[in-house]
């Protein structure tokens, strides 16, 4: 009895080590047999057919800050439209507001030399610029040269085991209508 418990321990352990070393095994292999997502500006992506935007955003925006921005028609900045706040988001933003009041900091990333990230490049009195093909938008914050990319080809998200995070994270967007939804 000993000795076929023993024998049932040792093909136990044989077959999870021979499952850890052939799963990883298939599953590389299937992704090297699966076609490779073409790069944004690879000539074959770009070539495919696919809707025309409703507008081109290239260009340099700026977030106009004055209060009377939008009310007069000799504003020269491009305004960006207010977006409404996820409730952990809206959250964050009345504790910030709540913090400014009492002349205290709110999480002052910046301020501890952390890089912007989003959505605080696209809300602050630096410009951006865009560049925009119809794969991709290219967003440049003007404030340490942060960059983000939206991609527009219909790609999924890339395997978190293979992502290389950032603080602008990945962004993968689509029209709907006039509307780009990232």
């Amino acid at each position: 009895m000993i000795r076929s418990k023993k024998s049932v321990t040792s093909m136990a352990v044989v077959a999870s080590l021979s499952l850890t070393i052939i799963m990883p095994t298939a599953r590389l292999q299937a992704q090297a047999a699966a076609p490779a997502q073409l790069g944004a500006l690879a000539p074959a992506n770009l070539a495919k057919p696919r809707p025309a935007a409703p507008f081109n955003l290239t260009g340099t925006w700026l977030h106009d800050l004055r209060k009377d921005a939008n009310k007069g028609a000799d504003t020269w900045r491009f305004v960006p439209p207010t977006f409404k706040l996820t409730p952990q988001a809206q959250i964050h933003y009345d504790a910030s507001q709540k913090a400014a009041k009492e002349g205290k900091v709110y999480r002052d990333d910046i301020g501890q030399c952390w890089p912007a990230g989003l959505p605080l490049i696209m809300t602050r009195v630096w410009p951006i610029a865009m560049v925009q093909l119809p794969t991709v938008v290219y967003m440049i914050s003007h404030f340490m040269n942060s960059l983000r990319i939206i991609y527009l080809d219909g790609r999924s998200h890339t395997d978190p085991d293979v992502l290389v995070p950032s603080f602008n994270g990945e962004s993968i967007g689509r029209w709907e209508g006039d509307t780009l939804v990232v």
